[in-house]
């Protein structure tokens, strides 16, 4: 086993991961490899149930707000977020398009590596995924060319989602998350696209994760901030004055590699 492998292992002990969360770590690793298909399968299948899915969430937008340096987390956040919006319960679709502002915000990533542009590919799925949520025939196409790898989720959730649920940890079988996840109906276009997609709610620990506001300037420190946290064990739970110094000292830092 990778040294990487083990430390993240080791990791998701400490930090006490839920199995979903582990799932979702090692799909969005700094390895070099993309996402397994058949473990992004499983997390979409997840999607289904709203627990589960809350708890995803949550390690996507940290995988996000992560640094620049670990520019792989946001790339492969944003590849399996891709694969959700397709394939994925419409929980995801919402939870995007009600928080469009951040995913529209890394279409301006930047970050150069011994001349390499990393951010190339973090802009290009950033602006795919935009357009994925703000365009129903987009949409549509992608999921009908999708379409066998859509089946292969709505298939795994209804024969193992009840034992999925189980090894996950929890018991809270709710089958499906929102009337218009309904399996019995659920296909690319059953959906109405034209209303407003209903309001999402957001727990404590997501909310906490992904930026409060889309002004660049509070928007850049709460990436600080983010990363303070992290570095810290996520010990910390409020803004005291010796963390907003620090995470004004990193917002600097991050404008200057950024440049």
């Amino acid at each position: 086993m990778r040294t990487s492998s083990l430390f993240r292992n080791a990791k998701n002990k400490i930090m006490k991961y839920t199995p979903a969360q582990i799932l979702v770590r090692d799909a969005t690793s700094n390895e070099e490899m993309p996402p397994r298909e058949d473990l992004m399968i499983d997390i979409a299948a997840l999607t289904f149930n709203s627990l589960i899915l809350d708890q995803m969430i949550i390690i996507l937008m940290k995988r996000l707000n992560d640094d620049c340096k670990n520019w792989r987390h946001i790339h492969k956040s944003l590849t399996v977020f891709e694969f959700l919006i397709i394939n994925g319960s419409d929980s995801v679709y919402k939870f995007v398009k009600n928080n469009r502002h951040f995913f529209e915000s890394l279409k301006a990533f930047s970050h150069f590596k011994d001349s390499y542009d990393c951010g190339r590919i973090i802009r290009q799925l950033a602006i795919k995924i935009v357009d994925l949520i703000n365009d129903d025939r987009k949409l549509e196409k992608a999921r009908e060319e999708s379409r066998m790898t859509v089946e292969a989720v709505k298939n795994k959730w209804t024969n193992e989602g009840v034992s999925m649920v189980r090894q996950m940890g929890t018991e809270r079988y709710e089958g499906i998350v929102g009337s218009n996840d309904n399996l019995s109906t659920w296909n690319s276009s059953s959906m109405d696209r034209d209303r407003p997609p209903s309001k999402v709610m957001l727990s404590d620990d997501i909310k906490r994760a992904m930026p409060a506001d889309q002004d660049d300037e509070k928007y850049q420190l709460q990436m600080a901030l983010r990363l303070s946290q992290e570095e810290s064990a996520r010990k910390v739970n409020a803004l005291n004055d010796r963390i907003m110094d620090k995470a004004w000292l990193l917002f600097n830092m991050n404008n200057r590699d950024r440049q």
